[in-house]
């Protein structure tokens, strides 16, 4: 460990090590190079580890998915627990509608506050008002079947699901 006084500056900690990291003292390495040369690969290493590190960052920007109509793929009006036919008005009391936003249920309404997708899963965070003005905050899952069929679960299991797409 080198010891350096209080204020030193970067660069005395630097010309304080060669370029193997050696601290001077120690037994001599037969690979060393000379100060100027040490400085110049330690401003190109750095230059490098630059580069990398912004690649690194572009690279995990562009990978991040937009959140979009592929990122909650459920979108659209159901019907809870029977086949649509039509567009569900038939049965409005069975009718779901849910967005990226929200979920319309004759149960209540819920602002969806978070979402995550692991493979056919996609759980949400919500904050749902229901009859009587209660406000009530809890998880659900959606599980994509297929195209047309979603298992829904809250949390307590208490209104678990089967919701069967209806046509737009």
């Amino acid at each position: 460990m080198v010891c350096l006084p209080r204020g030193c500056h970067p660069r005395q900690l630097l010309q304080a090590l060669n370029y193997c990291g050696r601290v001077p003292g120690w037994p001599h390495d037969p690979h060393s190079v000379n100060s100027d040369d040490a400085k110049s690969s330690w401003s190109l290493l750095v230059i490098r580890k630059a580069r990398g590190a912004s690649a690194l960052v572009a690279l995990l920007l562009v990978s991040q998915p937009v959140l979009g109509e592929d990122d909650f793929p459920i979108a659209g009006t159901y019907m809870r627990d029977i086949a649509c036919t039509g567009n569900g008005s038939h049965r409005p009391d069975l009718l779901v509608t849910i967005t990226h936003k929200r979920i319309e249920s004759p149960m209540g309404s819920c602002n969806i506050l978070s979402r995550k997708r692991v493979g056919p899963a996609i759980s949400a965070h919500v904050e749902c008002k229901v009859p009587g003005d209660q406000l009530i905050l809890g998880d659900v899952t959606f599980t994509i079947r297929d195209e047309k069929t979603l298992d829904f679960e809250d949390q307590d299991h208490t209104s678990d699901a089967t919701l069967h797409r209806c046509a737009e």
